[in-house]
């Protein structure tokens, strides 16, 4: 599923919550800040279909969204690849 500009991330947590078969979610260039994102991460510790999510290119993730989706990845063991260039995670945070 490619959302370009997609408005809505926080409808994403039902969406990854309740789809069993999403396996690829790109939200590239979609201005998601790192609340999006701790509400994906929310849903990504019950989703056991997706294996490849891109959030690159979204430059107000910070180390904050990056936390959070460090801590789901601990329950979630499906996810293969995550994808956070041009974002603003960097090495320090």
């Amino acid at each position: 599923l490619y959302l370009h500009r997609y408005r809505g991330a926080i409808h994403l947590k039902d969406l990854l919550a309740g789809c069993r078969s999403l396996v690829r979610l790109l939200l590239e260039d979609n201005d998601l800040t790192d609340t999006h994102v701790e509400e994906i991460a929310d849903a990504l510790r019950a989703n056991c279909s997706l294996t490849h999510l891109t959030l690159h290119a979204n430059e107000q993730i910070t180390g904050v969204g990056a936390r959070a989706l460090t801590s789901a990845l601990e329950q979630n063991t499906v996810l293969a690849k995550l994808e956070l260039c041009r974002t603003g995670v960097r090495s320090s945070d």
